[in-house]
Formats: structure tokens, sequence, C-alpha cells
């Protein structure tokens, strides 16, 4: 079930957190794969920033969609 506009429900959250997870993995791997070594401890923070901002824009779309999937109404 769907959220209504400017609500969020359990499920949201949940795939808001799978999206920050998922965001970091990859961009850790892409510092992994251009270095050819582990993140240093700098590049770990910016992961985890992309993560939080992934997470966090993924739930601002579902905040300001309704239960239909349309944006603002």
């Amino acid at each position: 079930m769907r959220s209504d506009l400017f609500k969020l429900n359990l499920r949201d959250l949940l795939h808001g957190f799978v999206v920050a997870i998922v965001s970091s993995v990859l961009t850790g791997l892409y510092t992994v794969a251009q270095t050819g070594q582990l993140p240093t401890l700098e590049e770990l923070k910016v992961v985890g920033l992309v993560g939080l901002g992934a997470g966090l824009s993924y739930l601002g779309k579902q905040l300001t969609t309704n239960s239909d999937g349309t944006f603002g109404k």
C-alpha cells in the first residue's frame, strides 16, 4: 500500500534505506575500481554522504507523491 501525500510509511523508510545502502556500495566499488586500492577514510566519508543523499532524495520524492504516484497532488 502506498502512502498519502506528505506521509511516509514503513515501506517507504525501508526502500529509502535500501537505496542508501545500494548507492553507497556502488560508489565504494567505483572508488575501488578507479584507484585499484581500498578507499581511504576521506573517501569512505564521501561514500557515506552519497548514500545519505540518495536515501534522503528517495524519501523526499516519496513524501511529495500521493498514493497514485502523482507528484504534488
